[in-house]
């Protein structure tokens, strides 16, 4: 019996081997933990950069003033010249959008995607803004 004791106290206390098993479980979700934050850090950047870019786009679209600005000071947007202008950006930019001019303000929408590291797929990003042309 106590043989039995004995063979049953040195397997209960052997601890060899034990580090492959708990590798194998941690590796794996550190691996996905990282994934998703270097993916996700990747996607709030793009939706940053988005944001920047349809705020430029409509900045860039308010410099399109009508002709009735240089005769009789009346400062109006040329809504065709301020929506070529903010899609021209955009275009420029390597993003897909749009822009809808209403009065003196463009307000401009623009997405793309965004490849992932870790996750092997895109995600969407997207970004809007508004601009109007100040008469005063």
């Amino acid at each position: 019996m106590s043989m039995l004791r004995s063979i049953l106290q040195r397997l209960r206390d052997d601890e060899r081997g034990w580090v492959a098993p708990m590798f194998v479980v941690l590796v794996p979700v550190l691996m996905l933990a990282t994934g998703l934050v270097v993916d996700g850090a990747a996607k709030i950047q793009g939706n940053i950069h988005a944001d920047q870019v349809a705020a430029s786009a409509a900045r860039a679209a308010t410099a399109a003033v009508s002709g009735g600005a240089i005769r009789n000071g009346s400062m109006n947007l040329n809504g065709t010249a301020a929506y070529q202008a903010a899609m021209d950006y955009v275009n420029s930019s390597g993003f897909s959008g749009s822009a809808i001019v209403s009065g003196n303000e463009i307000r401009v929408e623009v997405w793309s995607d965004v490849e992932t590291m870790f996750l092997g797929t895109s995600l969407p990003i997207s970004g809007s803004a508004t601009a109007a042309l100040i008469t005063q």
